[in-house]
């Protein structure tokens, strides 16, 4: 345990040596923060601004319904036109609306144009959506009583009890408006599972765990690097005859753990993890999935110029056939079978979906295969 814990300190420190890595372990988090940052700030509702000094019921419900669902809008109201403009004046609302008292009156004579007061300021471009939202509310609103209306003065239904006509009506308004048969229109954000599920059939991707995963292939890559190094140096004779095989695969594992722990924290500054568990058992797959990878390739290539020649082949293939950007292989099906040449696909199959067993497996799968390729090595040499 004692040289274990020795190597383990001694390929770190290695590592810790190395600028460049450092400078990425670090610049991975904070870039994922911020981006967080910005995507927070640009989801916030904006403020719109309403008044009305004695609403009618009719203007009284829509303006409730502004209030409690607004969608990308947080509707509030004011205590008097003046606070309206001073609001809008400072930025304070994007834009606001002013109702007159009889607004439902005005309606029915057919004399509403140009009733409602609109207010913005010229570098607003929400202000546009916001009218569409404030006069759907109103016309959902007016429609209602309308339709209510309509159908009680029909001769159609003079048998049946007004009241019972009236009920029955707003009913089956009420139930066309919240199905969505009745026109309306709704501007909103889509929540955490809408959004997979969007992703899930848009060819176009959020690329940041993509970034990740094509990172801590690298970290492999220049784990890979150092093994063939120290083997040709012999620095592994320093280690017990029992230790020689694994020490090679640890010095590939330490900085892919090390990227590992990288992509994890940014993952959760970016505001993506799916749960902490869930996580780490992604993360450790996808770990012992490079490393192991990186050890075959040390392996089999043997040279380090070759090993450095796949570093920029292997990371530009993963960006373009990995679902990183875009899934190609929902254009073309040759791409389907491209993307599966290189390891950040699995990662982010599994990760967008109920693969982590499949990832778990494939990882087991490669560190055996890789053990047994450098045992059989080492006697054969």
């Amino acid at each position: 345990m004692r040289q274990w814990l020795t190597w383990l300190f001694f390929l770190g420190k290695r590592q810790g040596k190395r600028p460049v890595f450092v400078l990425l372990l670090v610049a991975l988090p904070l870039a994922s923060g911020l981006l967080f940052t910005a995507q927070r700030s640009q989801r916030e509702a904006l403020p719109v601004a309403l008044f009305c000094e004695r609403p009618d019921s009719m203007t009284e419900r829509a303006l409730q319904s502004m209030c409690e669902d607004g969608g990308i809008f947080r509707f509030y109201r004011c205590e008097s036109e003046a606070q309206v403009l001073r609001d809008v004046a400072s930025r304070k609302a994007e834009c606001g609306y002013v109702f007159p008292d009889d607004l439902e009156a005005k309606m029915e004579r057919g004399k509403a144009s140009r009733s409602v007061g609109a207010f913005s300021s010229p570098s607003s471009v929400a202000a546009y959506l916001a009218h569409e939202v404030v006069y759907s509310k109103l016309f959902a609103e007016y429609a209602e009583d309308a339709f209510v209306k309509y159908v009680s003065d029909r001769s159609l239904f003079a048998e049946i009890n007004p009241a019972q006509l009236r009920g029955e009506a707003e009913e089956a308004y009420r139930e066309s408006r919240e199905s969505g048969r009745a026109f309306s229109f709704v501007f909103e954000h889509l929540d955490e599972g809408n959004q997979q599920e969007a992703d899930e059939k848009s060819p176009v991707i959020a690329p940041v765990r993509g970034f990740l995963a094509v990172f801590v292939l690298l970290g492999g890559l220049m784990g890979a690097v150092d093994s063939r190094k120290d083997e040709r140096r012999r620095v592994y004779l320093a280690a017990s005859p029992s230790l020689r095989t694994w020490i090679p695969m640890l010095a590939v594992a330490v900085p892919v753990g090390l990227m590992a722990v990288s992509a994890g924290i940014s993952l959760a500054a970016a505001g993506l993890s799916t749960g902490v568990l869930r996580e780490i058992v992604l993360l450790l797959a996808y770990t012992g999935m490079v490393t192991a990878f990186g050890c075959l390739l040390s392996d089999i290539l043997r040279l380090e110029t070759l090993l450095y020649a796949c570093i920029p082949v292997l990371v530009m293939g993963s960006f373009l056939f990995s679902p990183v950007f875009i899934r190609l292989g929902s254009f073309l099906p040759v791409f389907r079978v491209l993307e599966k040449l290189f390891l950040p696909t699995y990662y982010l199959n599994a990760a967008g979906g109920d693969g982590v067993l499949v990832l778990a497996a494939g990882a087991i799968l490669l560190l055996i295969v890789s053990a047994g390729v450098r045992r059989w090595r080492q006697k054969n040499s």
